[in-house]
């Protein structure tokens, strides 16, 4: 068994045939033609190939493959009527004589499966390629001269990426040494305080000594594939001895309109290394600013330009009309769950230029020895923002959701946060001019309020949900949940009086006051209790089940926040998580109290309404 060794070259306009094996091939190209091999005219078969054909040479000689591509292939050129010329075509049953019917069927048909395949790739949507001097990696579409990026990798610099190119080829996204940045180009990495040492200000030779850069995979077959380049840079300390390697390994994408590129940051410790708290400095994009150019910065919570400064963020996008585009150009950056200090937070300066900051949350450290690795992801694209678009993008680089991230960067920020007193808490409230704030109530006259409402007298209804435990757990098993009304008797803000209307209703979540008594959600019922003498105490023996179905899977999601519309009508939500089926209840109903397990099924008198997330009305 052999091979045909197949090779394409765009400049020749087709493809050369010999019958060598490929190991064995050493001839130029046109060396090969030269050597009189046959010559077939495909129709753009790709840069360059290897084929290998499985099959007997010596039962299928090269008179066979001349007749196989006949006259239409090569119709036109020189060589035609020589490589069509022969018997071949006038004894086609010599043909199936030699080979044997069966056997020249399934050979045959290799051969053209083989060659279609070769005839169907179209050509390679990317290249990266490295140049003669070692210094620069290009990333390039096929049959297109301008790169979509550049990296430039020089020997005695800081590497940096820069020009970055509009997916569609209008528009330069990056800015070379601009005067009000001078050491900033592109998109690049620089810590400022490596053991003291600032790297962010410096991108010149003493401080960076090139070991390496490399293509480490050259082609990107189609949108599902990607290239991928490397470099190698020691940081030097002020003799000019390593501190640390720092490896960057990119991989882009070119999808729909749009590209990502993935950056895996490496940081290899060669002494004890700390990296000095700095509100800037690390990965950092500078794009084309200039004065009066329309360009915001936006962050994954929706804050804007110097509101984003400093704030912690999944991800940032900026965007600005550059030369040669009527919509916006953007760039978006994704941090990831796994770096130091996620969410991190954001440098977002006058002139946008922006970066995530783990350094911002104080000093870290990596020992001899120790390394650290940092991963980001870049989007970059034009048109519209659609903050919904891009974080469903960014779950999917993830694999989280956006709402995990916010969550456990609320919890974080709540157990750093200083406790505040009351008072504390009116001081640091920002008010409208003529406005004033003070405490009207605090603890202990109350303590573990769920939900409140105002009476027509101005006294304060409070729901002291203490059978809450947490978002999943508790309903009933604490027993002092109880209803209180605060009142301001003296009329000097501060409430001076509390009254308790009721008390071992389980889970009071919700209030409003009306119609001759005290409308109270009390999951799963819609509760009406009565003060017909109007006494401050309720008619317990008189409460009514309204409406009963409401769940209590998610305890932040049940029915809530009641308001009398100008219709008469009570409104109140139902939260997202927490499906729920309403109606009236079958007979009476029941009250659930202390120590009552929730209901796992509930009779009703018709058939219930299902909610899960949204705004309901009922009228008494």
């Amino acid at each position: 068994m052999s091979c045909w060794f197949v090779r394409g070259f765009r400049e020749k306009g087709g493809l050369v045939l010999t019958g060598q094996d490929p190991t064995e091939q050493s001839e130029s190209p046109d060396a090969a033609l030269e050597s009189d091999p046959l010559h077939i005219d495909f129709p753009r078969v790709g840069s360059q190939f290897m084929l290998c054909l499985r099959m007997r040479l010596s039962s299928f000689p090269a008179d066979v493959i001349r007749w196989l591509f006949c006259p239409q292939n090569v119709a036109g050129s020189a060589n035609a009527q020589a490589v069509c010329s022969g018997s071949l075509l006038a004894d086609p049953f010599g043909l199936i004589h030699r080979f044997g019917f069966i056997q020249l069927c399934s050979e045959l048909l290799l051969f053209f499966l083989m060659v279609n395949s070769v005839r169907g790739q179209d050509s390679i949507p990317l290249r990266a390629v490295l140049n003669e001097s070692g210094d620069q990696v290009s990333v390039v579409r096929e049959g297109q001269t301008e790169p979509l990026l550049v990296q430039n990798a020089m020997a005695d610099f800081r590497p940096y990426v820069h020009p970055i190119q509009a997916p569609d080829g209008n528009g330069v996204l990056t800015e070379f040494s601009p005067q009000h940045h001078r050491h900033q180009t592109g998109l690049f990495w620089g810590f400022t305080r490596v053991n003291g040492r600032d790297f962010f200000h410096h991108p010149e030779g003493d401080y960076w000594r090139r070991i390496s850069v490399a293509v480490l995979k050259p082609i990107a077959a189609d949108s599902e594939d990607s290239v991928q380049w490397q470099t190698v840079y020691d940081l030097l300390d002020a003799d000019g001895r390593p501190m640390m390697r720092e490896t960057q390994i990119w991989t882009l994408r070119d999808i729909d309109g749009r590209y990502e590129i993935d950056l895996q940051w490496n940081g290899e410790a060669g002494v004890d290394v700390t990296i000095g708290q700095y509100d800037y400095g690390g990965l950092f994009l500078r794009m084309p600013w200039k004065p009066g150019r329309e360009g915001h910065a936006v962050n994954g919570a929706r804050q804007v330009d110097q509101r984003a400064e400093g704030q912690r963020s999944v991800w940032l996008d900026v965007g600005m009309r550059v030369d040669g585009r009527d919509d916006a150009a953007h760039i978006a950056i994704f941090d990831h769950p796994e770096n130091p200090g996620f969410p991190q937070p954001w440098r977002v300066d006058g002139q946008l230029g922006v970066g995530p900051v783990r350094a911002r949350l104080g000093d870290w450290r990596i020992g001899k020895g120790e390394a650290t690795t940092i991963r980001h992801r870049i989007v970059v694209f034009t048109g519209e923002l659609d903050d919904v678009a891009l974080t469903d993008a960014w779950s999917e680089y993830t694999g989280q959701r956006m709402a995990w991230a916010q969550w456990r960067l609320a919890q974080e920020e709540g157990r750093r946060a200083e406790f505040l007193t009351p008072q504390k808490a009116v001081e640091g409230m920002t008010l409208q001019q003529g406005f004033q704030a003070n405490v009207f109530a605090s603890e202990p006259m109350m303590t573990q309020p769920m939900a409140f409402c105002w009476d027509d007298r101005g006294r304060l209804w409070i729901a002291e949900n203490r059978d809450y435990e947490s978002r999943g757990d508790g309903f009933s098993n604490d027993g002092r949940s109880r209803i209180l009304i605060l009142e301001d008797t003296d009329h000097d803000g501060v409430a001076d009086k509390r009254s308790v209307f009721l008390e071992g209703i389980a889970f009071p979540a919700a209030l409003a006051v009306g119609m001759g008594g005290l409308w109270v959600g009390a999951p799963p019922n819609l509760l009406f209790v009565p003060d017909r003498n109007g006494d401050d105490r309720a008619d317990e023996e008189d409460i009514e089940v309204r409406l009963t179905g409401w769940g209590i899977r998610d305890r932040h999601e049940t029915l809530n926040s009641f308001h009398w519309g100008p219709d008469g009508w009570l409104y109140g939500c139902q939260g997202y998580a927490t499906p729920s089926r309403v109606g009236k209840p079958a007979g009476k109903g029941r009250l659930y109290r202390h120590n009552d397990d929730f209901p796992q099924k509930i009779e009703f008198a018709d058939e219930p309404t299902d909610i899960n997330g949204g705004v309901w009305r009922y009228h008494p």
